[in-house]
């Protein structure tokens, strides 16, 4: 009961609207993918295969304050 309960809780989150939306700035849906496109994109499954991740977006770090 409670792993049917999980599985419906997980994928009202991925569906709206009748339509399934993978947004990959949210993490449930990042931590939950495994393929995409026919290919790996999940970190951990890569590692265990013996592949290197895919390269990850660059992320913007704040500039330093200048001082004076």
């Amino acid at each position: 009961m409670m792993y049917g309960r999980n599985v419906a809780t997980c994928l009202a989150h991925l569906v709206r609207q009748g339509e399934l939306k993978l947004d990959d700035d949210d993490p449930i849906v990042r931590e939950t993918i495994i393929a995409r496109d026919g290919r790996v994109v999940h970190p951990r499954v890569l590692e265990a295969l013996g592949e290197a991740p895919l390269a990850q977006p660059a992320t913007q770090t704040p500039a330093a304050p200048k001082e004076g």
